[in-house]
């Protein structure tokens, strides 16, 4: 195994339109650092180049999630981490610490304006653009950040918009 896709929370703040968490979610839980390291104990054999830490939950809902950063990169030094956001709470020190771990983080953010919002419930748009302004004046260490896009009809043309947002 190379490749390793991770999810250490089922909690989710939206309720995103073309999610399917509702269908598969029973239980939330927050996965426990004890049960964590037993995830990587069981791993660690394996040449893991790269994880995502993600799911049907917003990473960093789970209180622990920098921590849990920490220990995949202390068992996989050199494997490649990803992970995504719905930029939809507040930017705490959970989030900040996170990113001395990771190396791509994904901005999740299907629309517009109005769209985003549709597609995002209960999202809203100045949050969103208040957690951008944020990122850019926090030390991000060397995690690169992208956005990542649900394209669907009603928000194809959107995507020019998004790409220059992203790029600002």
């Amino acid at each position: 195994i190379t490749y390793a896709y991770l999810e250490t929370t089922n909690y989710c703040n939206l309720k995103c339109t073309f999610c399917n968490r509702d269908e598969v979610v029973k239980k939330l839980k927050h996965m426990s650092l004890s049960d964590w390291r037993t995830v990587l104990e069981k791993l660690k054999d394996h040449p893991i180049k790269e994880a995502k830490l993600m799911g049907l939950g917003e990473p960093f809902l789970h209180p622990k999630f920098s921590i849990i950063c920490e220990m995949f990169k202390e068992y996989f030094p050199d494997a490649f981490l990803i992970v995504a956001t719905n930029c939809q709470y507040k930017m705490n020190k959970n989030f900040t610490e996170s990113l001395k771990f990771i190396d791509l983080l994904y901005l999740s953010i299907d629309g517009y304006k109005e769209s985003y919002e549709k597609f995002r419930p209960p999202s809203k748009w100045s949050k969103l653009i208040k957690f951008l302004d944020e990122l850019k004046n926090i030390n991000r260490h060397h995690c690169k950040i992208t956005c990542n896009y649900v394209v669907n009809t009603q928000n194809i043309n959107d995507i020019a918009k998004i790409e220059k947002l992203c790029k600002s």
